[in-house]
């Protein structure tokens, strides 16, 4: 049988490192491939019109979450880069795919802190 001791310790470790505080570079890790600078208007927003912010999926009166504008998007971020990093998104059943680089411009752009402009 386990030291009581030693398991309700072990569970407080465990508690009090998941609760400490995590930005998106310690989230995603600091990208080595991120040498220059990613901003929203110029490179994220022409990818969510073409593959996300269209007819039938994140566009108003479609599926939610709609990304439409840069609070949308910023406020997604997390799960966008979840979701586009695992191909989830766009779903291969849209017909949209991302390239590798464009992927990784979502990635640079979170880890860079999700700027506008």
């Amino acid at each position: 049988m386990a030291n009581l001791p030693t398991a309700a310790a072990l569970v407080l470790m465990i508690l009090t490192s998941a609760c400490e505080y995590q930005n998106e570079e310690s989230l995603f890790g600091a990208d080595s491939d991120c040498a220059e600078p990613v901003v929203f208007t110029t490179h994220i927003e022409p990818l969510v019109q073409a593959n996300c912010a269209i007819s039938g999926c994140h566009a108003a009166g479609g599926t939610q979450p709609t990304l439409t504008s840069y609070e949308q998007i910023k406020a997604r971020a997390g799960d966008i880069h979840h979701m586009t990093q695992s191909l989830q998104m766009p779903p291969p059943s849209s017909g949209k795919s991302l390239s590798a680089e464009e992927i990784q411009l979502i990635s640079c752009w979170i880890a860079q802190g999700a700027v506008k402009e």
